[in-house]
């Protein structure tokens, strides 16, 4: 036989019992926990957490919570999967389409509250019921709305504002070039020159031809020097900046009559590296080719981040407010909508993981039964009504007597047996009844039906 043990989860405000007058061993199906442990539960909150779903972990978290009671929990196998029924539509609209193995049974109605397309409409679900004689009356959860086809997508952890971002060469003169007698026919200006070099080029050169103010003096300077800007500070002085950014932006003045005036000087300028200079991203975007992101020329912001990215195939990528992480999105929508981030050197300093996702049709899986229901795209209709049936996985008997054996060889000590679930038939039910051995030793032995439908305790 299989090694076990006993496992006490969690102690709290149940306090453990002084004897086992008052302990029940319970015994079923549930999605989580391992067959050849018995678990011991004082307070109801860890249950979920270790048993998952199911009619044991349902079974149990109650018990702990209406007795404030110890309840063991011990897992069974399933000989079985569970069983889904046909379905049945009441109304008009689009077919839903229901998939999954059910961790329990279940009597599932799916009622449209509000028409509309896929994001509009409205629906409840009811996996339980009243009964007041013959009139059964589903018991709905809250409302919900439609569900919509979702695109592959990832984002990044990092906030990439943070980041350093290539900085265009700049030179401030430091005359003021708003002084009397530059300007004009005669000016001090007027037939001045500069030489310089812009990224590393040919020498330019720059003969001033009496500017008859500030902004013609800005206007002739930028005609004789492609690829570059020029502006007046605040306070008058002359900046000349590259359009290019990084390293690789330089401003080199070499000479000139006019450099005086300007409060320029001889030398050489360099723009500054960004973190992202020519780093790359390669990506996949459903099934076509690998793309190559290059970061060149460097990006000045993250807005020119997203720019650069959004430039492959396919995809868009933007800013997720407030912490301006990236997210990159498939522009395929639905379960044929694939995004894979297959590596390069900007994969950390964005925070991207290399990771493949999909998208995924219009679906919602039910808590606590394992049932997904997928809503094709079309109009749904208000008081439409989708219902079908579900069957709980099976266990045998010859497993609920092996959990007795586990129960004994831990020596767990408890008052009664509960069988969580309904056995295959009434053979087994039988076999079940024929437990003298724990009556003989002063333990109840009890049949938990596990149907919606039926009395839990």
């Amino acid at each position: 036989m299989p090694s076990a043990q006993i496992n006490f989860v969690e102690f709290g405000s149940a306090a453990p019992p002084a004897s086992a007058a008052r302990v029940v061993a319970k015994v079923g199906i549930c999605s989580k926990g391992s067959p050849n442990t018995v678990y011991a539960f004082d307070v109801s909150g860890p249950v979920a957490g270790t048993l998952g779903e199911g009619p044991l972990s349902e079974a149990t978290a109650q018990a702990v919570r209406l007795s404030k009671q110890r309840t063991l929990a011990l897992p069974l196998a399933a000989t079985s999967p569970g069983v889904l029924g046909p379905l049945q539509q009441q109304g008009s609209g689009p077919k839903i389409l229901v998939s999954g193995e059910p961790r329990d049974s279940a009597q599932v109605a799916v009622r449209v509250t509000k028409g509309g397309p896929l994001g509009v409409g409205r629906f409840r679900v009811s996996i339980s019921s009243t009964a007041a004689g013959a009139q059964i009356t589903p018991l709905y959860r809250r409302e919900l709305a439609l569900p919509v086809r979702r695109q592959a997508e990832v984002s990044g952890t990092r906030n990439v504002a943070t980041l350093a971002y290539a900085e265009p060469a700049t030179v401030t003169g430091t005359a003021d070039l708003s002084a009397a007698g530059l300007y004009g026919a005669g000016g001090s200006l007027d037939q001045k020159d500069i030489v310089a070099k812009i990224k590393g080029g040919a020498a330019l050169s720059c003969t001033l031809a009496a500017p008859a103010d500030s902004a013609a003096l800005l206007s002739q300077l930028k005609a004789a020097f492609a690829g570059t800007v020029f502006a007046l500070s605040p306070t008058g002085r002359l900046v000349w900046t590259t359009n290019a950014l990084g390293e690789e932006a330089t401003i080199e003045i070499t000479g000139g009559t006019g450099l005086a005036l300007l409060g320029l000087a001889v030398g050489l300028v360099r723009g500054k590296a960004g973190e992202l200079d020519g780093k790359t991203l390669t990506l996949r975007e459903d099934t076509g080719a690998e793309q190559t992101i290059e970061f060149s020329p460097p990006p000045a912001n993250p807005a020119a981040v997203v720019a650069l990215v959004s430039a492959a195939s396919n995809i868009t990528a933007s800013l997720v407010a407030p912490a301006s992480k990236l997210k990159i999105v498939s522009d395929t929508i639905g379960k044929g909508s694939v995004l894979s981030i297959t590596g390069g050197s900007a994969c950390e300093l964005l925070g991207l993981p290399v990771v493949s996702v999909e998208g995924g049709e219009a679906t919602y899986t039910i808590p606590g039964l394992g049932v997904t229901i997928e809503f094709p795209v079309g109009s749904y209709v208000k008081d439409t009504v989708y219902s079908f049936l579900t069957d709980a996985p099976a266990f045998s008997i010859e497993a609920v007597l092996a959990s007795v054996d586990k129960l004994v060889k831990v020596g767990a000590s408890f008052r009664i047996l509960h069988v969580v679930g309904e056995l295959a038939d009434a053979a087994e039910t039988r076999a079940l009844a024929e437990l003298r051995s724990l009556r003989a030793e002063g333990v109840a032995c009890g049949l938990f039906d596990s149907h919606p439908l039926r009395t839990m305790f």
